[in-house]
């Protein structure tokens, strides 16, 4: 078949899936399928399912199917101008009539043939959802955790992500009928995409798969358990949604924490501390090493006085990633005293108005006397 380069740009959502599966040896490999005049592309795995059917120029009666990794191939592309013309055969891949490359075949292809799979579809139920303004899961990829805690969890108008440390938070428009998990093989795609509208339909069908297309791909992701909390409209979501007791100025905050990463070693990394007092917050460590910075904050009576310690790095990483994404140099803290523990929530704006934030729920932390 030949076929123009700008005509399999698709390939790029393929890179970003590859090797998003551990447990498959295909999760890395592009199978091709050629006949009747048509083709298919596809990434079949036990994560996730590309499936892009693509039109070309082919010669009478060519077919056969190879599977090749995928990686290899869009880097051979990644060198052509979008106006190259590819031939692609089962052995070959050539352009310009000069060049020849050919990639170490896999020995057998897979079963599934991307035809059936979308065929295999067409006639089962399925409930629609739309997942609204998915830039805002941008900042939430950074605070994805392991195994159960790896997908980000859409539910009641937020999107959630954990790290088993920190709970990452972001309000959007839009609540789905359900919890939607969003796989890891889905926030790999996420990390590149730019969606026309801001949003994508997702269909969940009765297998407990979900579908969606970019583009001319179509999309498939088994749906997933997620061991990540459900706190929207509990007292303790609702309690810390809406508590600010510290504002402090990020230009004042980022330096002292920045230089203090030069002085907590990796054994001492979770003693760093804040001692708030009336309109100053006390920044130091002192395990091994020891350094104090006093800044200027905003500081509620309420609070006068408590300390907390916690991990430098993932307090650091909250507030880099937030005033990254938000663009604000406003940082709120809400402290809260339990009986034997502190919560503690950051939240930035969203914008100049202050009337959404990106919410941090830091784990783990507690009182010193």
């Amino acid at each position: 078949m030949k076929i123009s380069k700008s005509k399999l740009n698709f390939l790029q959502l393929y890179s970003a899936v590859s090797g998003s599966s551990s447990k498959n040896f295909y999760n890395d490999k592009l199978k091709i399928e050629v006949g009747d005049n048509t083709s298919y592309f596809s990434i079949i795995s036990d994560s996730i399912t590309l499936i892009t059917e693509v039109q070309g120029e082919f010669q009478s009666g060519e077919s056969f199917e190879v599977m090749i990794p995928v990686k290899n191939l869009v880097g051979l592309l990644n060198s052509l101008s979008d106006d190259t013309t590819v031939s692609i055969t089962e052995n070959n891949i050539t352009f310009n009539s000069k060049a020849r490359y050919s990639f170490e075949k896999v020995d057998e292809v897979t079963p599934d043939k991307a035809k059936e799979i979308l065929d295999s579809f067409s006639d089962k139920a399925f409930t629609t959802d739309k997942l609204s303004e998915i830039n805002k899961l941008q900042p939430l990829l950074k605070f994805t955790g392991k195994d159960q805690m790896s997908s980000i969890v859409y539910d009641r108008g937020h999107y959630f992500s954990s790290n088993s440390i920190v709970m990452a938070n972001i309000p959007v428009t839009g609540n789905p009928s359900r919890r939607i998990n969003i796989s890891p093989g889905m926030c790999s795609l996420m990390k590149i995409l730019e969606v026309e509208g801001n949003s994508i339909t997702v269909n969940r069908y009765d297998n407990g798969v979900y579908q969606f297309k970019l583009g001319e791909t179509n999309v498939f992701v088994p749906e997933t358990e997620s061991e990540i909390p459900d706190i929207h409209g509990t007292d303790k979501f609702e309690e810390m949604n809406h508590l600010h007791n510290v504002k402090i100025d990020a230009n004042e905050l980022l330096p002292v924490l920045t230089r203090m990463t030069h002085v907590v070693t990796e054994k001492d990394s979770s003693s760093v501390s804040f001692v708030f007092q009336k309109d100053t917050i006390v920044i130091g460590t002192k395990k091994y090493n020891e350094s104090v910075e006093s800044i200027e904050a905003e500081v509620s009576e309420d609070i006068i006085d408590t300390k907390i310690i916690f991990s430098l790095d993932n307090f650091l990483s909250c507030i880099q990633t937030g005033i990254t994404f938000c663009k604000s140099k406003t940082i709120y803290l809400g402290v809260t005293k339990e009986e034997k523990a502190l919560n503690i929530k950051i939240s930035i704006p969203l914008d100049k108005e202050e009337t959404d934030f990106l919410y941090f729920f830091l784990i783990l932390f507690e009182e010193t006397v």
